[in-house]
């Protein structure tokens, strides 16, 4: 393991507990369909106070229908925002990366079937418990706070990392296309889903 690696692997494990406390705050905000703006306000919040340069939009129904890939849907788009922040390389030389992930969860009715509050992200024996805190939150929290560590480290990189969190995984896509429809574009992009 070089130096640099090294720096990045400590600043990880220096910011373990604020990656924590932020994924409780993104599991303790409800964000089933059509109910996603609380926690992108919340994430929108994090990002900032990073100094990333970030983007909250609501997705715009007419301008997405017409693209490939657009998935029909019988609701609105009102109040519900995507987010976007860019970490913007000094050179731009390099090539480009994406880390995308959705906010979106799917209902945890019955919830007095739970033997933990669903929306209550609490951790018991290393292990939290609460609705999205697997599927995707936690995988968001990785990718934002991955990003901050190697900031943190002091490394600069070549190319621009954009951060991405979207509505409307779990039914349609639709809010990773707006993203696309909005401009965010990459070489590359990773999507931390936490299964294979």
């Amino acid at each position: 393991m070089d130096a640099m690696e090294r720096r990045v692997l400590e600043q990880v494990e220096r910011n373990w507990e604020r990656q924590l406390e932020f994924l409780q705050g993104m599991v303790r905000r409800p964000s089933t369909l059509g109910n996603e703006a609380l926690v992108q306000r919340f994430i929108a919040k994090e990002l900032s106070e990073m100094g990333l340069d970030v983007d909250l939009w609501y997705v715009d129904h007419a301008e997405i229908a017409k693209q490939p890939g657009y998935s029909p849907v019988e609701w609105t788009y009102e109040g519900r925002p995507n987010v976007a922040a860019v970490w913007r390389s000094p050179s731009d030389a390099g090539r480009s990366l994406i880390f995308n992930g959705h906010v979106d969860v799917v209902p945890a009715t019955p919830e007095h079937h739970w033997t933990h509050d669903p929306w209550g992200a609490e951790i018991v024996n290393g292990r939290m418990y609460g609705r999205g805190a697997a599927d995707m939150k936690s995988g968001i929290a990785a990718m934002i706070y991955a990003v901050q560590a190697i900031r943190e480290a002091g490394l600069e990189l070549g190319g621009d990392v954009t951060l991405e969190t979207v509505i409307e995984e779990e039914c349609t896509g639709n809010g990773t296309l707006a993203t696309l429809v909005r401009g965010y574009g990459a070489d590359a992009a990773v999507i931390p889903e936490p299964l294979g």
